[in-house]
């Protein structure tokens, strides 16, 4: 067997190996939040993100229902609702809307540096959020997801 077929029969082994291991046939809730997801989508928070040609970034966050009296102003407080994850100097605001029922933010970004990743951080102040239905918008395209705080990777397949 030459090294190249011994490094191919080891890679089908090892995927054999990890599909048998991986999916132990019961109910994942990642994998089928999309059976679930369309009777719970109204109830849910959410996260509009719209990015400029620039690479500016403007938003919006409604809170599930089930969040705590208060959690929006303590986002509002700490800005912690977000961060640019490959921008150097940039400039944020959040700010309350639609009398204290969302927040809306934007974030600019100097010169050369333009975000291409943001990080929501709003998981890590907010413990009693599980759940964000999100929708970005380039110039390009506009792709809606869920993050969810159990998933390890954001869930596209929604219904």
């Amino acid at each position: 067997m030459t090294r190249r077929g011994g490094v191919l029969a080891l890679a089908l082994l090892g995927a054999t190996l990890l599909a048998a291991c991986g999916d132990s046939g019961g109910p994942d809730p990642c994998r089928d939040h999309y059976q679930v997801h369309p009777g719970h989508a109204d109830a849910v928070a959410r996260l509009t993100l719209d990015f400029d040609d620039n690479g500016s970034v403007r938003g919006r966050f409604s809170p599930s229902a089930d969040l705590p009296a208060g959690a929006l102003e303590q986002l509002a407080a700490t800005g912690a609702l977000f961060t640019a994850g490959d921008a150097g100097a940039c400039s944020s605001g959040v700010e309350m809307a639609d009398g204290g029922e969302a927040l809306e933010f934007d974030m600019t970004c100097e010169g050369e540096d333009v975000i291409k990743t943001l990080n929501v951080t709003a998981f890590d102040t907010l413990p009693a959020l599980d759940e964000v239905l999100v929708r970005v918008t380039t110039p390009a395209t506009t792709k809606t997801f869920a993050i969810l705080r159990a998933c390890p990777a954001p869930l596209y397949r929604l219904q």
